[in-house]
């Protein structure tokens, strides 16, 4: 599979004492989002952390679109609001991700908190 082949050639970058950069970190993140591998995808942004890789709008947008296809909304809500909290500002797309993942969990009342903290953050609606 090709999400495994990306996780172990980032595993191989970083002991070949290659750079391990926020776009390495994003295509392997992706490459999780795209077979639905939340775990993995999650292991992956904490080695991040740990490491000291700044994640990108690009990073925590796939980790929340991975965490809706895994059926995680509350781990896709904790995500955008470490994200908040973050240098990066939450946009259209990671708030429709996470809105996404409260709907396929039915979790209407988050659904509709998120609009209004969408609308307050004037985040463009789509």
């Amino acid at each position: 599979a090709k999400w495994e082949d990306a996780l172990q050639l980032l595993g191989e970058m970083a002991l070949s004492e290659v750079d391990v950069d926020v776009i390495s970190c994003n295509a392997a993140i992706s490459a999780c989002d795209m077979v639905g591998e939340w775990e993995h995808a999650l292991q992956l942004f904490n080695a991040m952390v740990e490491s000291r890789v700044e994640a990108s709008i690009v990073t925590w947008g796939a980790l929340i679109n991975v965490c809706e296809k895994g059926c995680k909304w509350e781990k896709a809500v904790e995500l955008l609001k470490s994200m908040a909290h973050g240098k990066v500002v939450c946009n259209t797309i990671t708030f429709n991700a996470t809105i996404r993942a409260c709907e396929a969990g039915g979790e209407w009342p988050t659904v509709v908190h998120l609009l209004k903290e969408m609308a307050q953050s004037r985040v463009e609606m789509d």
